[in-house]
């Protein structure tokens, strides 16, 4: 930890410190004359050769850590840059740390003015949107920052922030996902009657289960591959951001049974599901975590998902987020109209 003190020009040497001296020998059992209202009493070293500002604070508890006091060329507070505590560091290694960050101000540098700003940097909110997810997937492959984006290319939501095409990792996950509705109990009719259908399984897990009939092993292996490779691909990328911005769907919310797989139509229900869930898709095969907040509602007063995909581990966050979304814009109250 770090403070900023004003010390009046102490370590200049023109206040007079009453509290005795510290050294390599007393160290620990030191004491100060008089404990400030503040608590923190700094003891200056008896040893004439220490780095000017080097001094030991404690605080009534006993406490003891090394810290170095000087002054940025640019400001006129004094700074306290915390070297380490007593107990971790010998006399000697804290003043060999002390000459070191010296030697940095001397060459005009703030090294506490750099570590908060460095942990201000880290407590801001970095969220990036899918046009630079589209720059960062162009610049990758040398095409030019600015593609140009026809109304079939946003159909097909190409959400990689990578040069892949997004359609591998979504044909992937279907593959996948019929492999598995193929690997799971099924109703004794299914086993023994070849005829068996749709009056034994929903109508959506049966064409799963008719899919994966027509996969074989290294189609499922290719496609667990392409799944593997986008999650660390997503990761990858959200290093430098804290959550990826996309809507919800690609869609108005349809109505309710289109999507149930209970739909007799199960080609109406595949295709108005991937038209729906293209943008939720990244975040169920790279295996991150993901969040939908209601912020937006249409004409019709239903409500418009905005989701945000976060980093692996790192749904506190989305947590941290979504209240700060939702006090700043309440939708607990809001009701869409009965059908």
């Amino acid at each position: 930890m770090t403070v900023v003190v004003d010390y009046h020009c102490r370590m200049a040497g023109r206040d007079v410190d009453p509290n005795p001296t510290f050294s390599e020998r007393n160290v620990h059992t030191v004491e100060p004359a008089r404990m400030p209202a503040n608590g923190r009493a700094w003891l200056s070293p008896s040893d004439p050769a220490a780095p000017i500002g080097f001094r030991l604070m404690v605080t009534p508890s006993g406490y003891r850590a090394y810290y170095l006091i000087y002054r940025p060329r640019n400001g006129d507070k004094a700074r306290a840059y915390r070297i380490g505590p007593a107990e971790d560091l010998s006399y000697k290694e804290a003043k060999t740390r002390a000459e070191t960050i010296r030697g940095i101000v001397a060459h005009g540098k703030d090294p506490v003015g750099e570590e908060q700003a460095a942990r201000e940097r880290k407590r801001s909110s970095r969220v990036v949107t899918l046009r630079d997810v589209f720059a960062a997937s162009w610049k990758l492959t040398g095409r030019s920052s600015t593609p140009r984006r026809s109304s079939a290319a946003k159909r097909r939501v190409m959400l990689s922030p990578t040069p892949c095409s997004w359609s591998r990792p979504r044909t992937s996950r279907l593959r996948c996902s019929a492999s598995l509705s193929a690997t799971r109990p099924r109703p004794r009719s299914c086993r023994t009657d070849t005829s068996a259908g749709t009056d034994d399984v929903e109508p959506g897990t049966w064409a799963l289960v008719r899919m994966a009939s027509e996969l074989r092993a290294v189609d499922y292996a290719g496609a667990l591959k392409v799944l593997h490779r986008t999650g660390r691909e997503l990761a990858q990328f959200l290093v430098q951001y804290d959550a990826l911005l996309t809507p919800t769907m690609a869609t108005p919310p349809p109505r309710i049974g289109v999507l149930s797989l209970s739909n007799p139509d199960a080609t109406e229900q595949r295709r108005v599901l991937m038209e729906a869930i293209g943008y939720t898709q990244l975040a169920n095969i790279a295996g991150t975590p993901a969040m939908s907040v209601p912020l937006w509602w249409n004409t019709a007063g239903l409500p418009i998902g905005v989701q945000f995909i976060g980093r692996h581990h790192d749904e506190a966050t989305l947590f941290r987020l979504a209240a700060q979304l939702e006090q700043a814009r309440p939708w607990f109250a809001r009701r869409a109209p009965a059908a």
